[in-house]
């Protein structure tokens, strides 16, 4: 990224944060078949991981916002919270 450590990491921190605030909402609007807010909240959190270069990140998040089919959201929303709380947070 050609930033500082200190500043990536930062940038990380506020991104975990991100993705924990939009839990319930993501989960809720799967299960409520919302797909509009659904698309809306993973696309923000797209754009960060993007910015990022968190690759595995951002591709669950591409498939949350071109697929349509409930059983692939609900596999990558699971996907995307593994890889944030187990390959990023720890």
């Amino acid at each position: 990224l050609g930033l500082p450590v200190d500043l990536i990491e930062e940038f990380i921190e506020d991104f975990v944060t991100q993705a924990k605030d939009f839990k319930e909402g993501l989960y809720k609007a799967l299960q409520t078949s919302d797909t509009d807010n659904l698309k809306v909240l993973s696309h923000k959190l797209k754009g960060v991981a993007a910015n990022l270069r968190i690759e595995d990140a951002l591709e669950s998040l591409t498939i949350i916002n071109s697929s349509k089919n409930n059983d692939t959201l609900k596999e990558e929303l699971d996907n995307f919270y593994k890889i944030i709380f187990i390959n990023i947070f720890f």
